[in-house]
C-alpha cells in the first residue's frame, strides 16, 4: 500500500530583533542556553511522532521562523539527524529560511551537506530606506552579496513586501529586477499588512490604500509573468517545475506536522497547535492531540479557504465528499451568480476564481459559505 504524503514544519522562534510588521511568534535570542534547550525539546517532540508516521512518506521539510539561519550548523545537524531517524530520511525538498544579516560560508556549506536544497531569503525590499522602515537589520548590499553566495542551491525563493509607505512603482520594479538578475526560481509577494498586536499597529502605521496596493500588485504580476514565472497561487510565482512543494501541502490540505512553539498541525484529520510560548514549549514539547477529528463543517471551511489559494480548478467531486447534496446544489447556485459577475469560471465538473475574483477572494468565500450554511 502506498504511503500517505507528509510535510514537516520546524518553527525556529529566535530573532536578534523583532520586525515591527511581523505577527508570527518569535522571541529575542538572549543566550546559547535557550537554543540548546530548544533543540532538546524539539528532538523530544520529533521522537513522539515515531509510532504515528509509519504509514507516511515525508515529502517536504521546512525550517521557518523566526530566523532559522541563526542556528549553528551543529544545532541544525542534531535536528536533521532526529528527523532522518524518525521519518526515514530526508525528503526531496528541504528548505530553510535565511536572513542576509547572518549568512556565513561555513553555514552555507553545512546546509548543503545536511541536505537542504532550497533556501528562502527574507529580502522584503531593495532600497535601504524601505528596509529601515520595515525594521530589517540588513542592507541592500548584504542582500545582493547573499543572493550571490546562495546561487548554487537547487531552488532559491525571495520574499518581497509591496505597498510600503513612500514606495514608488520604480522602487518596486527595481527590487524585482535586481533579485531576478540572480538565479532565483520562486518569489513570494505580500502587501504590507498592519496586523494586530504589532509595533506598527501600536505606532499607528496605517494600512496602505487599496489603489496603491492594487497598482503594485498588478506591477508584480505583469513583471514576473513576463519574466517566465508561473503565477500559481495567491502571492506565489515559480519558474517551471519550481513550485514550493511544502506550501502545496497547506493549500491541498494534505497532512502536515508543525514542530516548535506556536506551530500548527493538520494530521490524521485533527487540527492542533502549540502555545505561542518558548518557556511553555521547553517544559512541555509533546503536543496534546485532540481526541476527536475535526467536524465535517470545519474540514469543509478549511478546505475552501486553503484550496482556493491555489490557482487550479476545484472539482465538485472533491466537494461532494465534504458536504450534503443540498449544500452542493446551493454551492453550485451561488457559484453561478458569481460567474455572472465574472468572479469565477465554472463548468459541469469544477470551478476556479478569475483574476478579478482573486482580488476579492475572501469576500467571495464568505458569500459562498453563507449559501452553503443556509442550505
Amino acid at each position: 500500500m502506498a504511503k500517505k504524503p507528509l510535510a514537516l514544519y520546524v518553527h525556529v522562534p529566535f530573532c536578534i530583533k523583532k520586525c515591527p510588521y511581523c505577527a508570527f511568534y518569535k522571541t529575542t535570542l538572549k543566550q546559547n542556553q535557550d537554543v540548546e534547550a530548544y533543540v532538546e525539546a524539539l528532538c523530544h517532540e520529533i521522537r513522539f511522532y515515531r509510532p504515528f508516521v509509519e504509514g507516511y512518506k515525508l515529502k517536504t521539510l521546512y525550517f521557518g521562523g523566526g530566523t532559522p539561519s541563526l542556528l549553528s550548523p551543529d544545532a541544525c545537524e542534531r535536528i536533521i539527524q532526529e528527523v532522518e531517524a524518525v521519518f526515514g530520511g530526508l525528503p526531496a525538498e528541504a528548505s530553510i529560511e535565511i536572513n542576509p544579516s547572518y549568512l556565513t560560508k561555513p553555514k552555507i556549506n553545512a546546509w548543503r551537506q545536511l541536505g537542504f536544497n532550497r533556501v528562502s531569503v527574507g529580502v522584503q525590499a531593495l532600497q535601504d530606506q524601505h528596509l529601515a522602515f520595515l525594521g530589517r537589520d540588513h542592507t541592500k548590499a548584504q542582500i545582493l552579496d547573499s543572493l550571490d553566495a546562495l546561487s548554487d542551491f537547487e531552488s532559491v525563493n525571495i520574499d518581497i513586501i509591496y505597498a510600503l509607505k513612500n514606495q514608488s512603482s520604480d522602487d518596486l520594479i527595481e527590487s524585482l529586477s535586481l533579485v531576478n538578475s540572480f538565479s532565483i526560481s520562486h518569489l513570494s509577494a505580500y502587501a504590507l499588512t498592519i496586523e494586530p498586536d504589532t509595533p506598527f499597529k501600536r505606532r499607528g502605521i496605517v494600512q496602505p490604500n487599496e489603489k496603491t496596493s492594487l497598482e503594485h500588485w498588478e506591477l508584480v504580476c505583469s513583471y514576473l509573468e513576463a519574466e517566465g514565472f508561473e503565477h500559481y497561487a495567491i502571492g506565489a510565482f515559480a519558474k517551471a517545475n519550481k513550485r514550493c512543494l511544502h506550501n502545496m501541502f497547506y493549500w491541498l490540505r494534505d497532512d502536515y506536522i508543525g514542530l516548535g512553539p506556536g506551530a500548527h498541525s493538520w494530521f490524521m484529520g485533527k487540527r492542533y497547535k502549540h502555545r505561542r510560548s518558548l518557556s511553555h514549549y521547553l517544559s512541555s514539547p509533546i503536543p496534546k492531540l485532540p481526541q476527536k477529528p475535526c467536524s465535517k463543517k470545519d474540514v469543509l471551511k478549511d478546505f475552501l479557504l486553503a484550496r482556493t489559494r491555489l490557482f487550479e480548478p476545484v472539482s465538485y467531486k472533491q466537494l461532494s465528499g465534504l458536504m450534503s447534496q443540498n449544500q452542493l446544489l446551493a454551492c453550485k447556485k451561488a457559484l453561478g451568480s458569481l460567474a455572472a459577475l465574472n468572479y469565477v469560471t465554472l463548468d459541469d465538473f469544477c470551478f476556479s476564481a478569475t483574476s478579478q475574483g482573486r482580488l476579492l477572494l475572501d469576500e467571495l468565500l464568505f458569500s459562498l459559505w453563507d449559501s452553503i450554511e443556509a442550505a
